[in-house]
């Protein structure tokens, strides 16, 4: 028992000092050093790691995690950024060993905006200029854009994502799906369909002149349109026809029987049913004989 003693006595003696010991236990390393871009409505996923002792002990020593996103037990930055921007912030770990290590790293997350593309077609009508450009918000630029299901005639920019052209058929209703993709990390894409049409030409008058007509002879002639959207109305814009005659608001057909030799001049004009509506008039000249 006295040999026992001895040593015991050491230990307890010895204890003050291993207590004191300042010895700094050694830091903690943390990985990955840098983060993964976000963006914004996209969900974020990264997982941190250190050498200590588990459990470890998560936190945020300095900064702001962006909003919407969280550092979990497990040393997970998860969630869904809510707000682009650039945010910096400090990770501090702690192991469960004693003494306790630590260690701390900065990071920093850029939360890229979510890109959205709006197509935004207009009708467009043949044989006529056409000229329409997307709405484009966020993402990164230089863009790159593409498009399915243009008419013959139109094709669209890949780097402005302008569409152009001149239309050569009609159609009443196109789908078309325009694509645009960014060049962020990660990178992002973005679609809208749409619909619009391609409408006839604007209507047209094609009769060039009337023929004469004669006093107590009736008289029949009909003013020709083309293209536009039927059914027309017709009018007589300015001007007056020959006494006897009148103009069909429905057909454009002149008729009736001249009452005065002489000559009238007059503007025929004629609308179409279309949305918008197109138009057109034309001048004419009547000779009644005696």
């Amino acid at each position: 028992m006295k040999a026992l003693a001895k040593p015991l006595v050491r230990f307890w003696l010895l204890m003050p000092a291993l207590l004191l010991c300042s010895c700094p236990a050694p830091r903690l390393e943390l990985a990955p050093v840098e983060l993964e871009n976000g963006v914004e409505g996209w969900n974020y996923r990264e997982q941190l790691v250190s050498e200590g002792r588990p459990p470890l002990r998560w936190s945020i020593s300095q900064g702001d995690l962006p909003p919407g996103l969280i550092l979990n037990d497990g040393g997970e930055l998860v969630g869904t950024p809510r707000q682009p921007g650039d945010y910096p912030f400090t990770v501090r770990v702690r192991d469960s060993s004693f003494p306790a290590r630590t260690g701390t790293q900065n990071y920093a997350i850029t939360i890229l905006p979510r890109l959205r593309i709006t197509a935004n077609l207009p009708n467009g009508r043949v044989l006529e200029p056409y000229a329409a450009t997307p709405a484009l918000e966020g993402g990164v630029p230089p863009y790159t854009f593409e498009a399915i299901g243009l008419p013959a005639g139109l094709g669209i920019n890949s780097e402005t994502g302008t569409i152009s052209g001149v239309p050569l058929t009609p159609h009443a209703a196109l789908r078309v799906d325009v694509r645009v993709s960014d060049s962020g990390q990660p990178q992002q894409t973005a679609t809208d369909t749409d619909f619009f049409a391609i409408k006839n030409q604007a209507i047209q008058i094609v009769t060039s002149d009337l023929p004469p007509g004669q006093v107590g002879v009736a008289y029949n002639q009909a003013v020709v349109a083309e293209n536009g959207q039927p059914p027309y109305r017709w009018a007589v814009s300015d001007g007056l026809l020959p006494g006897g005659l009148r103009l069909n608001t429905v057909t454009g057909v002149i008729s009736g029987t001249p009452t005065a030799a002489g000559t009238s001049t007059f503007t025929i004009s004629v609308v179409d049913s279309d949305n918008p509506a197109t138009s057109d008039a034309a001048v004419f000249t009547i000779e009644i004989a005696p």
